[in-house]
C-alpha cells in the first residue's frame, strides 16, 4: 500500500510502499466514480512523473487532500493513482485488501460528481428535497466497487461535486437504506460478517461494473475471500470460482462453529443476548459527558487499558455499560461483553468468562476467528485450564497472531457488575490479567468494567498499577449533571406514558418532576422503578405518582432510598379493602412466589415456576401483575423471570432493610421450601423409562433431544440438579423417613435415569456427595450406610449410565425392585448386591509414616485407624474410639501422637505407644476430611465438610483458631515447613493459603476447574503441589501464587500428590488406577506405576525418600522403589479377620528390606470427599 501526501497545489507525492508488517500512518480514503473517459483520471505514472496536473481528475485529488488536511490528516489514498496498474501482483493485492484499506482509514470521503449542491448552500441535518432526490439518484449507489466503500469505513462523509458536505452515512442512513436495501444496522457500523453471505450478495445484485469479471472481484473484500484475478475469464467463470470459494468458506465456518461449540459459555451474559435484549440504554442527551469521556478513552491512545466505572447500587452502571457495548458493536470494535448477574447460574461466576469472551471475539472480529479456532483445536481441554491459561490461549495469543490489517485499531471488552462474581479471589486475578493486555502489539485492547465500590473490588484494583486504569465514581458525578439527566429521563418516560394511556398532556407538572428527581437522589434504578410503578396499566398514574411522592420522606442514604421504593411497590400489591384473612392469603402467596424468584440458583420462567410451585402459570402471572416495576416478567411465559436489579434480592433477604415481615424472605426457610418442592416435583414426575425409549440399550446419542425436553421440562431438570444444594443452603437437619429419604427409596433409579438423559452424569456424584454430607449418623442410621453403597455403585457404573440411561435398571438390583423401592440390605448382604470386593467408595482413608519410617498408619472403612510394623511385616494394632469411617490420619513429627479424622464428625488424638486417647474434639458439624500436624508439632489442623478449618493445640486439643472460608467443603490441608502458613484445598476448585500469624488469607491459587483433593508444600516451602478432579497436577509458587507447572496425563480425577523428600519428583495418584512420577522442575512424566486394581487415594514418600507407599480404593496398600518404580511389596486387605490375627501382611525380598528402616517423615492427610 502506498499513500499520497498533499503539500499544496501541484505538490502531491507518494509515500514509501508500506508492506503488511509496516505501521501505516493515519490517512483518509476517497470513494468516487471513475470518469467515463479513463484517460481523464490521474494515474500512478502521473504522480510518479509529476504530470497530470491539468487532467480533469486532478481537482478531486486536490480536494481530497485539502479536506484530509482540514481533518488533521497528512496522508490520503485513492484507487486511480495509488495502485500501479502495470504490476499484476500489486493489482491483485490491492483488490484483495481494498476492503481492509477502506476500513482502516481514519476518514473516508464519497465524492458524488453527479450531485450538485450549487445555490443551495450548506445543507442542514436534513437534505432539501431537491438535493435528496439528486442524492438518491446518484450513480455512486449503482456501482459494484462502491458497495464495499460504503460499508467498510467507520466514517464515511458524502460530498457534492462542488465538494460541499452533504452528510455522513449515519445522518443519511434513511435514504441510503431505501435506495440500496442495506439494513440500517450495517450502515451504523455492524460488521458485515454479522450478516449472512446471502444477504451480502443481495446488496450487490443490481450493481454494475465496467469489466464483467469485477462483478465477482468487487465482492472479495465484502465476503472476506481471496482468489486470483484472471481478467478475460468472463463473468460466468469468475462467478463460478467465487461460489466455490464461498462454499469453502461455509465449510470453514462450520468447522469453526463446531470447534467453538466445545467451549463452555454463558448464552445469556452478552449485552445483546436474548435475556438482555430488552435491557435499557441511556436516553438521547443523557449521560452526555460521561459517554463522551468513555468513548474518547476507547478511541484514544491512552495507555490506561482499563476504565473502571464504579457506583453505588442503582446509579445506572449497567445502563451505561449496555449503551457503550451497543455503540462499540455498531462500530465493529466490541470484542465481547459479559454482564455478571447474581443468582443467574453461569453468569454469576468467572468460570465461563474467558471462554465466553473468546467465542464472542471469534464471531464479532472475524480476523481473529481462525486463530481462536486453531487454539481450541490444539488445546481441547483449555476450559479446564487456569484463567491465565484461558486468557492467553484463547484471546491474547490469537490476537497476537492475527494480522493487524484484519483487526480494528482498538478492541473493547465490556464487563458489567464484576463484583457479583461469586468467587472473590477471581476478581483480582481477572484484573491482573486484563492489565497485561497493554503488552499486545497487534491491537489496542480496552476493558470497560463496572462495579460497586466494594472492598474486594478496590483491593483488586490496588493490585495493579494506577497507570493501568482510569477510575470514574458515578455517585461523585456533579448532582447538577445527574439531576439534569434524571429530569430528561422522567420527562421522556411520562411523555411515552401519556401517549400510551391517553393521559392529560399537562400531566405531570414541573413541580412533580422536580420532586421525583429530588427523591431519586441520583439513583436511576429508583427513577426507573418509580416510572414502571406509576405506569401500571389500568390504574390511575396520577394516584400512583401521589403514592410514591407522599410515601417517601427525604432520606439521605442511597440504600434507604432504594428500600423505600421497593417497600412502596410491594405494599401497593395489597389492596386496602381486603379483610385480614384475604390479606394474609395474598401476602403468603406473594412471599411464596417472590421468595422463590430471589432464591432459585438459576432463573426460571413463569411456566417453570408454576411447575415447581404446583400452580397454574396464570396464577403466577396474576401474582406478579403488580410487580413488573421490580421484576422483568416477559410476555413469553417460556422466558426466564429476572430481577430488574440485584438490589431487590439484597433488600428482601436482609432483615435490617426489609423490616416488614409480610414481604421479608427468610433465606434458610426459602431454600428448605425449594428443596421440598424439588423433591415433591421429582417424586410426582419421574418414572422408569420416562422418554418411552423402545429399547433398554438405546444409547444417549440416539435419543431425540426434543423428546428429552418434552419429558423433562426445565423445572424438572432444575429440581434434579439443585435439590441437594437447596437442602444444604437451608441448614436443615435431615431425618430418616423424611421426604428426601422417601424420594431416594422410591425414585433413586429414576433420578439417575433423568440425570443421564440430561447429559449431566458428571454432576451426579457431586450432588450425592452434598446430600451425604448432610446426613448425621444419629439422625440417619438407615440412610448413612446406604448412601455410601449408592455412591459405590455410581463409581462402578457411571460410564454405563452415562452412555445408556436405561441400563441403570439392569446393572444392579439396588437400583430397582418389584416394588420400585430401594432395598436396605443388612451389611453382610451388601457385597452380594454390589460384587465389588473392597469398593471404590469404602477405601483406605490415608497413609502416614512415623519419623523413623518403621511404622505405617492408615485410615479405614471401619471405625478405627490401623498401624503396621514395616520391618516385621505385621499389624501392630488398631486404634478404636470413633464411630464411623476414618477418613484421614496423621502422625506427629516426634512420632508420639496419632490423629484421625472421621465421618462421625470427630477428631481424635492417641498416644501411639499406650494407645490411650489424649483428647477428642466433636466441634465439626460434618465429616472430617483431613488432619495435619504442623512441622513444629505444636498444632493440629482439621478440615471438614462443614466448610470450616479448626486448628488445635496438638498437646491438649484446646482450640487455637477457627477458619471459616465459606468456600464449600474443605478437602485437604497442609502446613508449610516453617509452620507459618496453612494451605487448604476446597470443593469449589480453589486453594487458599492462610497466614497463621496475621490470621488472614495471603494467597489464592486459581486454576483448577473441579474440586481440589490434595495439596502439599515442598520441603523447602517454595512450592505447593495440588491435585484435582479436573485430572491435572499443578505446581504453584508459594511466594507469588503463580502457576509454575501444569501436568496432564491422568484420565480420571487425582486424589493424592506428594513431593519427594529432595523435591525433585512429584508423585500423583488417580482414580485411573495409576501412580505417575513427574519431574518436579520440568513437569515431564518420568514413570507410570501400574499394578493397583482400583483408584489411588493416597501416596506417601518414606522419610529417606527411597520408598513410596500407595493406598487404593479397594484397601490395597503397596510399596514401591521410589527410584526405579519397581513394586516391592503389597499389604493384605484390611478385612477384620486379618486385622486381628497379626498375620504377616507383606512379602519383601532381602534387597527390598535394605530400604527399611527409615529416618524422618513429613506426612500429608487427605480428603475422602
Amino acid at each position: 500500500m502506498r499513500l499520497l501526501r498533499f503539500r499544496g497545489v501541484g505538490n502531491i507525492a507518494f509515500t514509501k510502499f508500506f508492506l503488511k508488517q509496516d505501521k501505516v500512518p493515519r490517512y483518509a480514503a476517497l470513494s468516487h466514480q471513475w470518469s467515463e473517459d479513463p484517460s481523464s483520471e490521474v494515474t500512478f505514472a502521473d504522480i510518479r512523473d509529476g504530470t497530470g496536473l491539468g487532467k480533469p481528475g486532478y481537482a478531486k485529488l486536490r480536494s481530497c487532500g485539502e479536506q484530509a488536511a482540514k481533518d488533521g490528516l497528512q496522508y490520503f489514498w485513492l484507487d486511480t493513482c495509488c495502485i500501479n496498474k502495470d504490476n499484476p501482483a500489486e493489482v491483485t493485492e490491492a483488490v484483495t485488501r481494498m476492503f481492509q484499506w477502506y476500513r482502516q482509514s481514519s476518514r473516508c470521503y464519497a465524492y458524488l460528481r453527479d450531485v450538485s449542491a450549487e445555490g443551495l448552500g450548506a445543507p442542514g441535518s436534513v437534505l432539501p428535497s431537491q438535493l435528496e432526490a439528486a442524492f438518491r439518484a446518484s450513480r455512486w449507489f449503482t456501482r459494484g466497487w462502491t458497495l464495499q466503500e460504503l460499508l467498510a469505513p467507520a466514517s464515511l462523509e458524502f460530498f457534492s461535486k462542488e465538494w460541499i458536505l452533504l452528510g455522513d452515512k449515519v445522518s443519511l442512513q434513511k435514504p441510503i437504506h431505501e435506495v440500496t436495501g442495506i439494513p440500517l444496522e450495517a450502515l451504523r457500523g455492524k460488521p458485515v460478517a454479522g450478516f449472512s453471505i446471502a444477504d451480502r450478495l443481495s446488496w450487490a445484485q443490481k450493481r454494475q461494473t465496467t469489466r464483467s469479471e469485477d462483478k465477482a472481484y468487487s465482492l472479495l473484500g465484502l465476503l472476506d475471500i481471496a482468489m486470483p484475478l484472471i481478467y478475460g475469464e468472463g463473468h460466468n467463470k469468475a462467478t463460478a470460482r467465487l461460489r466455490r470459494e464461498i462454499e469453502n468458506k461455509r465449510q470453514q465456518s462450520a468447522e469453526l462453529e463446531k470447534a467453538l461449540s466445545i467451549l463452555p459459555k454463558s448464552s445469556s451474559a452478552a449485552f445483546d443476548s436474548k435475556e438482555n435484549e430488552d435491557g435499557p440504554t441511556c436516553l438521547l442527551n443523557t449521560r452526555v459527558e460521561l459517554l463522551r469521556q468513555i468513548k474518547a478513552w476507547a478511541n484514544g491512545a491512552d495507555d490506561r487499558s482499563i476504565f473502571w466505572l464504579s457506583g453505588m447500587a442503582g446509579t445506572g452502571k449497567s445502563t451505561i455499560a449496555r449503551t457503550i457495548a451497543r455503540s462499540l458493536h455498531e462500530q465493529g470494535r466490541l470484542g465481547g461483553s459479559f454482564f455478571f448477574s447474581q443468582g443467574s447460574g453461569s453468569d454469576g461466576h468467572a468460570g465461563k468468562l474467558f471462554t465466553t469472551l473468546a467465542s464472542e471475539l471469534a464471531s464479532r472480529i472475524p480476523g481473529a476467528a481462525l486463530h481462536i479456532h486453531d487454539a481450541v483445536v490444539e488445546h481441547k481441554n483449555v476450559s479446564q485450564s487456569s484463567m491465565q491459561s484461558q486468557w492467553e490461549t484463547l484471546i491474547t495469543r490469537p490476537l497476537s497472531l492475527t494480522d493487524s490489517e484484519d483487526l480494528p485499531p482498538t478492541i473493547v471488552f465490556v464487563l458489567d457488575a464484576l463484583g457479583v462474581c461469586d468467587k472473590a479471589g477471581d476478581i483480582g486475578k481477572i484484573l491482573e490479567l486484563l492489565a497485561l493486555a497493554k503488552n499486545l502489539h497487534t491491537v489496542r485492547l480496552r476493558f470497560l468494567i463496572t462495579s460497586r465500590p466494594d472492598a474486594i473490588i478496590r483491593a483488586g484494583f490496588r493490585s495493579i498499577s494506577e497507570a493501568d486504569h482510569h477510575n470514574v465514581v458515578l455517585h461523585d458525578v456533579s448532582p447538577t449533571v445527574v439531576d439534569k439527566d434524571l429530569t430528561l429521563f422522567f420527562t421522556e418516560s411520562f411523555r411515552a406514558m401519556r401517549t400510551e394511556h391517553a393521559l392529560d398532556h399537562t400531566w405531570p407538572d414541573e413541580g412533580t418532576i422536580r420532586r421525583l428527581v429530588y427523591m431519586s437522589r441520583g439513583l436511576f434504578i429508583w427513577a426507573s422503578t418509580a416510572c414502571r410503578f406509576i405506569c401500571k396499566e389500568g390504574q390511575s398514574a396520577k394516584d400512583r405518582a401521589a403514592v410514591i411522592i407522599s410515601g417517601h420522606p427525604s432520606i439521605a442514604g442511597y440504600e434507604e432510598q432504594q428500600d423505600q421504593i421497593y417497600s412502596t411497590v410491594l405494599r401497593a400489591c395489597v389492596p386496602p379493602d381486603l379483610d385480614d384473612e384475604q390479606k394474609a392469603g395474598l401476602c403468603n402467596n406473594l412471599n411464596n412466589v417472590v421468595g422463590t424468584i430471589v432464591t432459585v440458583l438459576s432463573p426460571l420462567s413463569a411456566d417453570s415456576l408454576a411447575g415447581l410451585l404446583d400452580k397454574e402459570p396464570q396464577e403466577i402471572r396474576a401474582t406478579l401483575t403488580d410487580l413488573h416495576s421490580i421484576l422483568d416478567v416477559p410476555d413469553d411465559s417460556n422466558r426466564a423471570i429476572r430481577l430488574h436489579h440485584t438490589s431487590l434480592r439484597e433488600y428482601l433477604l436482609d432483615s435490617t432493610r426489609c423490616v416488614d415481615p409480610t414481604f421479608r424472605v427468610d433465606e434458610a426457610s426459602a431454600h428448605k421450601a425449594l428443596a421440598e418442592r424439588c423433591v415433591r416435583l421429582m417424586s410426582k414426575s419421574l418414572r422408569r423409562n420416562i422418554c418411552d425409549l423402545p429399547l433398554p440399550g438405546t444409547p444417549i446419542d440416539k435419543i431425540d433431544r426434543t423428546r428429552v425436553e418434552q419429558c423433562l421440562p426445565p423445572e424438572l431438570q432444575y429440581a434434579c440438579l439443585h435439590w441437594a444444594e437447596h437442602y444444604r443452603r437451608s441448614g436443615a437437619r435431615l431425618q430418616d423417613g423424611d421426604r428426601a429419604h422417601q424420594f431416594l427409596q422410591k425414585h433413586f433409579g429414576h433420578w439417575l435415569e433423568a440425570i443421564s438423559l440430561m447429559g449431566k452424569c458428571s454432576e451426579m456424584a457431586a450432588i450425592l456427595r452434598i446430600y451425604q454430607s448432610l446426613l448425621m449418623p444419629a439422625d440417619n442410621p438407615i440412610q448413612v450406610p446406604f448412601v455410601k453403597i449408592i455412591r459405590q455403585a455410581l463409581y462402578k457404573f457411571q460410564a454405563t449410565i452415562e452412555q445408556t440411561p436405561l441400563q441403570i435398571y439392569s446393572i444392579s438390583p439396588i437400583f430397582t425392585s418389584q416394588s420400585n423401592h430401594l432395598q436396605y440390605p443388612a451389611r453382610g448382604q451388601m457385597q452380594s448386591l454390589l460384587p465389588l470386593g473392597n469398593t471404590e467408595y469404602n477405601y483406605v482413608g490415608d497413609l502416614a509414616f512415623t519419623p523413623d519410617g518403621r511404622r505405617l498408619a492408615s485410615g479405614s472403612t471401619h471405625e478405627w485407624a490401623r498401624v503396621w510394623d514395616i520391618p516385621s511385616r505385621t499389624r501392630i494394632c488398631k486404634y478404636v474410639g470413633q464411630t464411623d469411617k476414618i477418613s484421614s490420619v496423621a502422625i506427629s513429627p516426634d512420632g508420639t501422637l496419632l490423629a484421625s479424622g472421621s465421618d462421625d464428625f470427630t477428631v481424635e488424638v492417641w498416644d501411639m505407644e499406650s494407645k490411650v486417647t489424649r483428647w477428642k474434639s466433636a466441634a465439626h458439624r460434618r465429616w472430617v476430611n483431613t488432619v495435619c500436624f504442623s512441622p513444629d508439632g505444636k498444632l493440629l489442623a482439621s478440615g471438614s465438610s462443614d466448610e470450616t478449618i479448626r486448628i488445635y493445640n496438638a498437646a491438649d486439643g484446646t482450640l487455637h483458631e477457627k477458619i471459616e472460608p465459606k468456600r464449600s467443603s474443605i478437602n485437604t490441608v497442609h502446613f508449610s515447613p516453617d509452620s507459618s502458613l496453612l494451605a487448604y484445598g476446597t470443593a469449589d476448585h480453589t486453594i487458599l493459603v492462610w497466614n497463621l500469624e496475621k490470621r488472614e488469607t495471603c494467597l489464592m491459587l486459581d486454576g483448577h476447574k473441579l474440586p481440589v483433593n490434595a495439596v502439599q508444600f515442598s520441603n523447602d516451602g517454595r512450592r505447593i503441589v495440588s491435585g484435582s478432579d479436573d485430572m491435572t497436577v499443578r505446581v504453584w509458587s508459594s511466594q507469588t501464587g503463580t502457576e509454575v507447572l501444569l501436568m496432564k496425563g491422568h484420565r480420571k480425577g487425582i486424589w493424592a500428590v506428594s513431593f519427594s523428600h529432595n523435591g525433585l519428583t512429584i508423585a500423583s495418584g488417580s482414580e485411573d488406577k495409576t501412580i505417575r512420577l513427574w519431574n518436579a522442575e520440568t513437569g515431564v512424566l518420568a514413570k507410570t506405576l501400574l499394578g493397583h486394581k482400583s483408584g489411588i487415594n493416597s501416596v506417601r514418600y518414606s522419610p529417606n525418600g527411597q520408598v513410596l507407599a500407595s493406598g487404593a480404593f479397594n484397601d490395597e496398600v503397596r510399596l514401591w522403589d521410589a527410584r526405579t518404580g519397581r513394586a516391592i511389596g503389597e499389604l493384605d486387605d484390611f478385612d477384620d479377620e486379618n486385622a486381628e490375627s497379626g498375620a504377616p501382611s507383606v512379602t519383601l525380598s532381602a534387597s527390598d528390606m535394605n530400604l527399611i528402616p527409615f529416618t524422618q517423615s513429613r506426612l500429608h492427610p487427605r480428603s475422602l470427599l
